[in-house]
């Protein structure tokens, strides 16, 4: 599970990267203004960084079972939040400029 959300995390940096780069608009708020004030490449890789930190440490914390569910929630939220919609975004770009 851990591996799994590492991917995500990578996933959501570079979609985000190049969305934002073709001119989609990154939806957390927070993000944005960071981007403002930092830069997009240098704002992903700080708090992608503090994000893998993060999660490889989780099973350091907790029992190894509780560590899998948390571990699993994230992912869903990643998932949810992030995989789908820039999944459906990139789509949409590709297949739309073909019209």
């Amino acid at each position: 599970m851990l591996i799994a959300n590492l991917l995500l995390q990578v996933f959501d940096a570079v979609a985000t990267y190049n969305g934002v780069a073709v001119g989609f608009r990154e939806g957390n708020p927070l993000l944005r203004t960071a981007f403002l004030s930092w830069g997009v490449g240098p704002t992903l890789i700080v708090l992608k960084s503090f994000g893998c930190t993060a999660l490889a440490l989780v099973p350091l914390a907790v029992r190894l079972e509780l560590a899998q569910v948390a571990l699993g929630i994230v992912a869903g939220v990643y998932c949810s939040c992030s995989l789908i919609p820039w999944m459906v975004m990139f789509l949409v770009f590709i297949f739309g400029s073909f019209h």
